[in-house]
């Protein structure tokens, strides 16, 4: 601790001991943490003639060990304390015996009695200090899929075999989202004060589109149509298109979520034998007998369905976002219902020759 004293004095003022107060040096040294440290466990980048340091060692040097300063807490260091409360915040107040479901001020005093503050205004200096701030929550989802992993190794078979013969195999993210006549409200500029974008609503009825897409893994391109609603015979037709844009392929692998609609015995009669060990469930009124035929014409399609409830697992759910953004969002065609179907068309049809910004955008081509 000795080499992180002499550090702590060359960074405040050279190499000559500081006049200031402690109060003045502990403050100027816990700016310098903040900037120079990345979290507690990983070392901070060495100043000159100095060796690296950790976070931790810094803050027990600071408040209490190795400098004989007092401590926050004590007998905790304030990396304890602060270790001590995330611990409390993450769990539910209920299960504390509060009747909320998020913790306040005045919850978080009670259930920190340790803390010794008195006052709301108190704990809020306080977890400023120890750098715990009030966040937006984030919508969180998990997939009960027992099948998740063996689910996502069938799915990397598939690729690499794309892969392997790009020519002959093709791999395909597809899926199907609804967009609609009144505009979405989201963040626009507009002057400081009470002024706000509007999103102008038509009197008609909020009338909706639904879409299909596929994105090629491989190059971006895009196959899309839309239509009132995705039936039967909107997915054969698409999966003919599919066929035909890529006339020298013995297989195409579409992954896919697990949709009822996706298995149904309509589309499976279409498709040749279908290979894949995880096939959804289907309604119990549907025949299974037609799930495995074979016409002479059977389209060269593989399903690969990917985890129940497991959007994260599909890349094109970032187009479906891009097209919200630059197309959906504040719209002002909300009267113009052809015009806007047109655009949202428009948007997918760049992408129809294939796009390497497309694929940095959904995270499939590495900067």
């Amino acid at each position: 601790m000795r080499q992180l004293e002499i550090g702590i004095q060359s960074h405040i003022c050279g190499n000559a001991v500081p006049q200031f107060s402690r109060l003045l040096m502990v403050n100027r040294v816990i700016k310098w943490l903040y900037k120079a440290c990345i979290n507690l466990d990983n070392p901070t980048p060495s100043m000159i003639g100095h060796v690296g340091i950790k976070t931790r060692d810094c803050l027990d040097y600071i408040f209490g060990k190795g400098g004989g300063g007092k401590l926050v807490f004590p007998p905790k260091t304030n990396v304890e304390a602060t270790e001590d409360l995330l611990d409390v915040l993450h769990q539910s107040p209920y299960e504390l015996g509060y009747g909320e479901s998020r913790w306040t001020l005045i919850r978080i005093r009670s259930a920190c009695s340790w803390l010794k503050v008195e006052t709301d205004s108190g704990v809020w200096r306080l977890l400023q200090r120890l750098g715990i701030v009030k966040k937006q929550g984030r919508i969180a989802l998990h997939s009960p899929d027992v099948n998740y992993q063996a689910k996502l190794e069938y799915l990397d078979q598939c690729w690499q075999e794309a892969v392997a013969y790009p020519r002959e195999v093709i791999f395909l993210y597809l899926d199907e989202f609804s967009y609609y006549r009144q505009p979405t409200v989201t963040l626009a500029y507009e002057q400081r004060g009470n002024y706000q974008w509007r999103a102008n609503l038509s009197h008609r009825s909020n009338t909706r589109c639904r879409g299909i897409g596929a994105l090629n893994a491989m190059t971006g391109q895009v196959h899309y149509r839309q239509a009132d609603k995705i039936r039967t015979k909107v997915q054969v037709a698409f999966y003919r298109d599919i066929v035909q844009s890529y006339p020298q392929a013995r297989t195409i692998y579409v992954a896919q979520d697990n949709w009822p609609n996706h298995a149904a015995p309509a589309v499976m009669a279409h498709l040749e034998a279908q290979r894949t060990p995880f096939f959804p469930n289907t309604f119990s009124n549907w025949s299974t007998a037609e799930r495995y035929m074979t016409p002479p014409d059977a389209l060269p399609i593989q399903l690969v369905f990917l985890p129940t409830y497991a959007p994260w697992t599909n890349p094109i759910e970032k187009l479906w976002r891009w097209v919200r953004q630059d197309i959906l969002h504040l719209h002002r065609l909300s009267d113009q219902w052809g015009d806007l179907k047109q655009r949202v068309m428009d948007f997918m049809m760049q992408f129809e020759h294939g796009s390497t910004q497309l694929l940095h955008y959904i995270g499939l081509l590495p900067d």
